[in-house]
């Protein structure tokens, strides 16, 4: 009987509860079956639906492109966004309606760290484009959602998935005529990332393809360098081979191989690399080891007091923490070991041991392999041979790799200063 009484107590007791805890427990269900695609009813029909499939790419394409906006809104100022852009609204109105055309491949410079970067040209593509092909969309995202660019369709196109991404964005321009802008997680499409196979067989179905252009990390490491003259053509390497994880013997002798021919050109123009933080430190001990093995062989044919290469490292261009580091093998190897490496590397390579006029015979050559010969005696050999003052400039600087061609030029006329100063027409024409 005294069990009956609780429990008669306790029943007002479970349904008030039940009562009150029914609303929570809806809710809860409306959300689990809101986030798992099923259809959200009341009722006790909960029969799953499949979720809503994306619109085709016909009709993606029959709507209104997006209009460019500033992206500071009086109304809702973003502070966060490049200044530059507000000038959207007072450009001409050529510029602003800039749109991207139908069937057309578009590669989009993005910037390589600093977002003022970004061209105009490059905001109106993005904004205008039905296809949006990213190597990372996540990291590409977070870049339109600087600008306030809101991109149609946005797909991914990266090195694992490159040859199924092709051929629906080529079928697309194609069949669908849809504009399509590839672009990388910074700096300038193909250089050093994934597209080079979309571009070649947009080029082989007749599609256009239209460059937009902008920043690039390898050319801002140039101009810094200081190892550039109007003269010289430069050498770009990308990525070299990973020094461990190498499987095959194959890799690793590919990289020995690279190796030697860098530091080879290196002699005679700059050279461009990237390299990641965690394998720099071993690049540079492997580029410096190749140098000195470089220098011992050619040790019975030139002699220069100083080193031969001088090297260049840009880091964090245009962010932050950029920091540029010029010096030798040796300097650069000493800075690296006493800081840590931090984001992707660019490298240039340069010569550094070549003789100004003003320095006399700092070099020797040896001809004869019995003793060796100065740079003076050797003109004055060419010279007597009835050489031209420019045939004798050209085969200095061919056996001598320390010297540019000018600079030969000059000493040949300080060792004929009855030499007119002037370059022949087939120098003129060979460079």
């Amino acid at each position: 009987m005294m069990g009956c009484q609780n429990n008669s107590r306790g029943i007002p007791f479970m349904l008030a509860w039940g009562v009150s805890i029914k609303p929570l427990w809806m809710i809860g269900t409306r959300v689990w079956r809101r986030r798992h695609g099923l259809r959200v009813r009341w009722s006790g029909d909960r029969s799953p639906s499949p979720r809503p499939r994306r619109a085709p790419l016909s009709k993606l394409l029959a709507t209104r492109p997006l209009r460019l906006r500033s992206l500071h809104n009086a109304s809702t100022p973003n502070n966060n966004a490049p200044a530059s852009y507000s000038l959207l609204e007072t450009l001409p109105a050529s510029v602003q309606e800039v749109r991207a055309q139908p069937g057309h491949l578009y590669l989009v410079a993005t910037p390589i760290g600093h977002l003022a970067d970004m061209t105009l040209r490059a905001v109106s593509i993005l904004k205008t484009v039905n296809v949006l092909a990213a190597e990372d969309t996540r990291r590409t995202l977070q870049l339109l959602r600087a600008y306030g660019i809101r991109p149609q369709r946005h797909v991914s196109h990266r090195e694992h998935n490159w040859r199924r991404s092709s051929e629906w964005l080529v079928r697309s321009m194609l069949e669908e005529q849809a504009s399509v802008a590839l672009v990388s997680d910074a700096g300038t499409p193909l250089i050093s990332d994934p597209g080079s196979q979309l571009v070649r067989a947009a080029i082989a179905r007749g599609i256009p393809v239209v460059a937009v252009p902008g920043a690039c990390a390898a050319l801002t490491a140039l101009t810094v360098s200081g190892m550039l003259s109007s003269e010289d053509c430069f050498a770009f390497y990308g990525f070299l081979p990973p020094p461990r994880g190498a499987s095959s013997g194959g890799k690793r002798q590919r990289r020995e191989v690279l190796l030697e021919r860098v530091v080879r050109e290196a002699h005679e123009r700059p050279i461009l690399l990237h390299e990641a933080p965690h394998r720099v430190r071993e690049t540079m001990a492997d580029i410096e080891r190749v140098a000195q093995q470089y220098a011992r062989m050619q040790s019975s044919v030139v002699t220069i007091n100083e080193p031969l290469l001088r090297v260049c490292v840009a880091r964090e261009l245009t962010k932050l923490h950029e920091e540029v580091f010029r010096g030798t093998l040796a300097e650069v190897r000493q800075h690296l070991e006493r800081n840590e490496p931090r984001g992707e590397y660019c490298l240039v390579l340069g010569p550094e041991g070549r003789v100004e006029a003003s320095q006399g015979p700092a070099v020797t050559f040896d001809v004869s392999s019995e003793q060796p010969v100065s740079v003076p005696s050797l003109i004055d050999a060419l010279s007597a041979e009835g050489l031209s003052p420019t045939a004798v400039a050209r085969c200095v600087s061919k056996l001598v790799p320390a010297l540019k061609r000018k600079q030969a030029y000059q000493l040949v006329l300080q060792r004929k200063p009855d030499a007119v100063p002037a370059l022949d027409e087939s120098d003129t024409a060979s460079r």
